[in-house]
């Protein structure tokens, strides 16, 4: 069975250290490299906002999205696809300082 679109995923900064930090997010098309979204957030420990969400890129079909995020002078990165084995992602800072950026997948 192959898998149907859903745009429905949600960009979720997570901060699990003890301070608070500035993430730098970009979210870029991969089919045109085109970025449709930027910011910059200042996240307090224990907070996980949502800052944006793929379907207001309004993908055509089912389309990758990579969303880099650069904390603490470390960037990471992530491909999803916007189909319905993938859910958002969540990237940001863990409890020892690191940099993260990761998806579920089913």
């Amino acid at each position: 069975m192959e898998s149907q679109p859903d745009p429905n995923k949600p960009v979720q900064l997570v901060n699990s250290w003890d301070e608070i930090v500035e993430i730098d997010v970009r979210v870029i098309r991969e089919a045109t490299n085109e970025t449709v979204y930027k910011g910059s957030h200042t996240v307090g420990p224990g907070t996980d906002p949502t800052v944006y969400n793929l379907v207001k890129a309004d993908p055509d079909g089912i389309e990758a999205f990579t969303t880099v995020v650069t904390v603490r002078n470390e960037t990471r990165r992530v491909t999803i696809e916007t189909n319905e084995c993938y859910a958002g992602v969540r990237a940001g800072v863990s409890d020892s300082g690191k940099a993260f950026a990761s998806y579920d997948i089913c």
